[in-house]
């Protein structure tokens, strides 16, 4: 007998419990498709609301970068560093919630 890994949360039914969090893979239509297509069992998306949102300039991701001698983290990309962390600040989609 196969594994069942359907769960409930929150009161939603997911066929499994992997999700994919609010980040570029769940950006667009395409991707969140291609992302059930696959097999995920959901996806988290950026705040959406009934009417567009007309003052969002695109995503605002920033990468910090880091060296191996050095303590602080930079912004700025340079030979030898390596990527440290990033994050996303547009907190709400420019998508309509069709």
């Amino acid at each position: 007998m196969a594994a069942q890994l359907a769960t409930t949360f929150t009161g939603l039914r997911f066929e499994n419990p992997f999700l994919l969090a609010s980040a570029p893979p769940t950006e667009s239509d395409n991707n969140i498709l291609r992302a059930f297509d696959a097999g995920w069992g959901g996806v988290v998306t950026k705040t959406i609301g009934l009417h567009p949102v007309v003052n969002v300039a695109g995503p605002k991701t920033k990468f910090l970068r880091a060296t191996p001698d050095a303590t602080q983290l930079s912004m700025q990309k340079r030979p030898g560093t390596a990527l440290h962390s990033s994050w996303n600040w547009e907190l709400i989609s420019d998508k309509a919630l069709d």
